[in-house]
């Protein structure tokens, strides 16, 4: 069912000049490349977004900078999707991340399956990039659900460039190194 009464509004996303945190936020110090300093970081952060800070912060030499997401307003970068209920929604994606190749990734932590619409999201995500892509040619723009997972208990990054089922069978998607950007 559709609310008739619901407007969509597109219009290109960029990091906002500055930036005001409510209360539930705190700074977080050793956080150097976020693209507004200083890092707040809100007091509800899942581990998943807490543990994707630190690894972002270890690759200063391939990233120009990162930004954590808002979770819901029109100053944060939403994505269109359709939910399990066949309903428009909005998805508010976790990171932007700014490479020094010059590709920017719109990234969502996840844990294996703990999002049963994440497929919807990740999927929409890819088609969002690809319409962005063809709109500004002159940009080079990917997304994925990123998913953490240990490894020989050392945490490696997952994430897809392909459609997705599931957020439980890593299989064929790709380790995040920002090296390969």
């Amino acid at each position: 069912m559709r609310n008739e009464q619901t407007r969509t509004e597109s219009r290109a996303w960029e990091v906002p000049e500055e930036r005001d945190y409510p209360e539930m936020y705190s700074k977080r110090e050793q956080v150097e490349f976020h693209a507004l300093e200083p890092f707040f970081e809100s007091k509800n952060a899942s581990t998943p977004e807490k543990t994707f800070v630190s690894e972002l912060e270890k690759y200063s030499e391939h990233i120009d900078w990162w930004y954590k997401n808002g979770d819901s307003g029109k100053e944060h970068c939403a994505v269109p999707y359709k939910n399990s209920m066949n309903v428009d929604a909005l998805f508010y994606v976790d990171f932007i991340v700014r490479f020094k190749t010059g590709i920017t990734a719109l990234f969502d932590t996840k844990t294996k399956r703990s999002d049963p619409e994440a497929p919807a999201k990740h999927n929409a995500l890819l088609y969002y990039c690809l319409r962005e892509n063809e709109k500004q040619t002159d940009r080079k723009l990917i997304g994925s659900i990123i998913v953490s997972e240990e490894i020989a208990n050392v945490l490696t990054w997952r994430y897809s460039s392909r459609k997705i089922k599931d957020t439980n069978d890593l299989f064929s998607w790709e380790y995040f190194n920002p090296a390969n950007f």
